[in-house]
């Protein structure tokens, strides 16, 4: 594991080293033609290898649909905001149909994409599973960054690297330009949380400077077309006759961002953008019918609270326990030798995966947060001992 600073920073460094001069560019282009122009041979060569099953299974996901519209909307568009509900591909494809543009158009190394996840989890397995896609491991066309751990991606460009949100604010306060960095995609813009929101604004006036950088935005949600709509208001941010910010965007009883800039007085106007930001849309239909249920209600069990004969029943019914096979994680088994009717024996089973699974729920936030608190006392020390290190050097000068 490497630090999340040293990440930044060889990242930062090699953004701003020489350009390369046209001759350069072109042979590293023709390397990046070539790595492509291999997997799809290999994928040719024997249809029912691996490569060839990767490929149909990304040209089946419903993202595919649009990948010459994407495309060809960032040619002509600063922003572009991409909607489509969970399991289209969105996440996983777009930072490769980009890519792989890029270097068909001969602009590959001009072509550093970054691309932010909410969570840390997530951003380390959708970039393995992107360079799974690619035949490589994380750390060559594509690569991580979050807290404290980082794979970064090659040096030369025609690269994708998935970082968290407070890691790309992080670089921004380095390196507000975001030199070296062609694009940047927002996935999960929807969950719109304080980091999200800051950044949005960050890069809305971060486009004023940079007219080739190019920005998208995924979104799981229908409400999509008020992203695309807040690139093109003039700020973002419109301040009401009563001196409060309101967002284009957000709502003001849900942006954590309007009180905060209402109370510094910080303007957050820029220069209109012009147009909406284009949007596409990626209808998804459920594979099969879907009916939500929540844990807590049922692992209460299906009796109401004034109907004391059947919490009666309910106590009395016999389901046995759940058992798992250690060599198959993620499978249940239930045996049910009681005389109830399938129906009522599958509630009991209904309550009993309930209770076990808010269990697991709980111990799983506890271990997130003994490691939140132990990623914190190591970023502590690792400053500490950086400020060792100056105060020496201060004391030898």
């Amino acid at each position: 594991n490497s630090s999340e600073n040293s990440s930044e920073n060889s990242s930062e460094n090699s953004s701003r080293g020489p350009v390369p001069d046209e001759a350069t560019r072109r042979v590293l282009n023709e390397r990046f033609v070539a790595e492509e122009t291999a997997r799809a041979a290999a994928a040719d060569a024997d249809p029912a290898g691996a490569e060839a099953k990767m490929r149909a299974t990304r040209e089946a996901l419903p993202i595919a649909k649009i990948r010459t519209e994407l495309c060809e909307a960032l040619r002509t568009n600063r922003v572009v905001v991409v909607s489509g509900g969970t399991g289209s591909g969105k996440s996983t494809q777009c930072p490769q149909y980009i890519l792989e543009d890029a270097v068909a158009r001969g602009v590959g190394p001009d072509t550093r994409i970054v691309v932010t996840q909410p969570r840390r989890i997530a951003a380390v397995s959708v970039a393995e599973r992107v360079a799974g896609e690619r035949g490589e491991r994380a750390g060559d066309s594509v690569g991580f960054s979050v807290r404290l751990h980082a794979r970064a991606p090659r040096d030369e460009g025609a690269s994708v690297e998935f970082v968290t949100t407070g890691v790309l604010l992080r670089r921004l306060m380095r390196d507000p330009g975001l030199r070296g960095t062609s694009h940047v995609m927002i996935d999960e813009v929807h969950e719109r949380d304080i980091n999200t929101d800051f950044l949005l604004v960050l890069l809305r006036a971060l486009l004023r400077k940079r007219p080739e950088l190019r920005v998208v935005l995924m979104s799981a949600t229908l409400d999509a077309k008020s992203f695309s709509d807040y690139f093109a208001r003039r700020g973002g941010l419109d301040w009401g006759e009563d001196g409060k910010a309101r967002s284009s965007v957000l709502d003001d009883s849900s942006s954590v961002l309007d009180d905060s800039f209402a109370s510094t007085g910080v303007s957050c106007r820029t220069a209109d953008a012009g147009s909406a930001a284009p949007l596409l849309s990626v209808p998804t239909k459920p594979r099969h019918p879907v009916e939500m249920f929540y844990l807590e209600d049922l692992a209460s069990g299906p009796c109401d609270d004034d109907d004391e004969d059947c919490e009666e029943d309910w106590e009395s019914a016999d389901v046995n326990d759940l058992e798992t096979d250690p060599d198959k994680p993620g499978t249940l088994l239930s045996f049910d030798e009681s005389q109830e009717p399938p129906e009522f024996a599958l509630d009991k089973l209904g309550e009993t995966l309930a209770r076990a699974l808010l269990e697991a729920q709980d111990e799983l936030l506890e271990r997130e947060l003994e490691e939140a608190l132990a990623e914190e006392r190591a970023a502590d020390a690792l400053e500490a001992d950086e400020e060792d290190e100056e105060d020496e050097e201060d004391e030898e000068d």
